[in-house]
């Protein structure tokens, strides 16, 4: 009958995916499993053979890709490597691997028939685990462009599929995830995972740093991406900064703070250098992921919080909880993403889709930022019609934010990379910030008073 037709045609695809899988699988594993690929890929070749004989149109079809299976299993390797093959078989590492099998089969015929449609095909999904919450305004729409940005680039050859935080991993799970092969690459600010190293601080932010602009300086251009690479072939990451938020807000408080002694005791949610800064305050600082911290505050988990800027925070709805609000914090005057690739994984790539990757975080940052920045204004005037109140920390609250981000700082310089990585910064800031404040702030001054801005 019909139906018992389709079932069987059906049925012959299934057993042709099927064991041209399990031979290319076999494949992969065989230089430790001490397995043959030659006697692997020949008997796969044979049941495919068998399964042809379903039906006669695919005869032509089956015998073709026998013959290629045949002459790839049985031909020799040269090429000199650690684990040599025995003679007749094939070393899969070499530049006669995988691709050029999986090619000479669709030549053949049938791709399907020794590989997975998905690697006949050339094309691989990359698994991005973000540190944002699906729907966090700015962050997660960082993420979500620079995987698409990925995607689109490769024609779909790389595709990104984004898991939220919670989704697969928790929102600081993403950095373990990575680099244990869990997850291909991460989204996230990398302050919160100064728990590895301290260095990843300066991939954010810290205290009294470098402004959007002066971060993009040293990152491209006065070493801070050598730096960054270095901090992560410790943990097997290639890393890119992928997103910046701009100056980020001093945050949301239950009362005004007049002076450094009201920080004592208060529960307060700050990541990074800047809230251990609080805590030489005496505050007792948090770390909760973004999507958490809107419940904390409402229940008096905490007394306050920071997040990011008027656009984020609105969206996030603190409005609603507390009209207190600082607009400018010593903690994070700029915010840089990050996006990490699994080291092994980054490797694996060609060249071209490496530079992909690169491209697609550089333009990441530039785009988050200007996202925020687009959107802060607005979002600010909504906040003040909203009732909120506007604050300024006094000096005297400022100064105190200066002496314990020194000593903060000050407690990890013995750290040889930490010192490289901080002197590297300074070094850079220091350069750049002279010509932006002559130039860029005089200018910007200048043009506020004359146009009446």
């Amino acid at each position: 009958s019909e139906l018992r037709k389709r079932v069987r045609n059906r049925l012959v695809d299934d057993l042709e995916v099927a064991f041209g899988s399990v031979g290319f699988l076999f494949s992969r594993v065989s230089p430790t499993a001490n397995l043959s690929p030659a006697k692997i890929g020949f008997a796969c070749a044979s049941v495919n053979m068998l399964a042809g004989g379903c039906s006669k149109l695919r005869a032509e079809r089956h015998r073709a890709n026998f013959l290629v299976a045949v002459r790839f299993a049985t031909a020799n390797d040269d090429c000199d490597n650690t684990n040599t093959p025995q003679s007749g078989e094939i070393d899969w590492r070499t530049d006669m691997d995988r691709r050029k099998f999986i090619t000479a089969t669709a030549i053949g015929g049938s791709a399907a028939a020794l590989a997975a449609p998905a690697i006949a095909q050339g094309k691989r999904t990359l698994t991005m685990v973000t540190s944002w919450g699906r729907g966090l305004a700015g962050v997660h729409d960082s993420a979500q462009y620079c995987a698409d940005l990925i995607t689109g680039m490769t024609d779909g050859d790389l595709t990104v599929d984004l898991k939220a935080a919670g989704e697969l991993v928790g929102a600081f799970e993403s950095f373990d995830a990575v680099t244990a092969g869990q997850a291909d690459m991460y989204h996230a600010a990398d302050y919160y995972f100064i728990g590895q190293h301290p260095g990843y601080a300066f991939y954010t932010s810290v205290p009294f740093g470098m402004s959007a602009a002066e971060m993009t300086i040293w990152y491209y251009h006065d070493g801070g991406m050598e730096l960054h690479d270095e901090l992560g072939k410790i943990f097997g990451l290639k890393s890119f900064i992928a997103g910046n938020t701009g100056t980020q807000a001093g945050g949301w408080f239950r009362q005004r703070i007049n002076g450094p002694e009201d920080f004592n005791g208060l529960k307060f949610r700050m990541p990074g250098l800047g809230g251990r800064a609080l805590g030489e305050l005496g505050a007792s600082v948090q770390n909760l992921p973004g999507s958490e911290v809107y419940q904390a505050l409402a229940s008096g988990a905490i007394d306050g919080t920071e997040w990011i800027g008027p656009w984020a925070d609105e969206a996030a709805g603190f409005q609603e909880i507390t009209k207190t609000y600082y607009t400018s914090g010593f903690h994070e005057p700029n915010a840089a993403l990050s996006l990490a690739t699994n080291r092994d994984v980054f490797e694996s790539l060609s060249p071209a889709h490496q530079s992909v990757i690169q491209t697609a975080a550089a333009a990441a940052h530039d785009w988050t930022l200007t996202l925020f920045l687009a959107n802060n204004s607005a979002a600010l005037q909504r906040l003040v019609s909203a009732g909120v109140e506007l604050n300024e920390f006094p000096d005297s609250v400022w100064d105190a934010f200066g002496e314990a981000s020194d000593a903060v700082v000050s407690a990890n310089l013995g750290d040889p990379l930490f010192k490289d990585i901080h002197d590297s910064m300074q070094a850079s800031m220091r350069s750049s910030a002279g010509w932006l404040s002559t130039s860029t702030g005089a200018y910007t001054r200048q043009r506020n008073r004359v146009l009446g801005i």
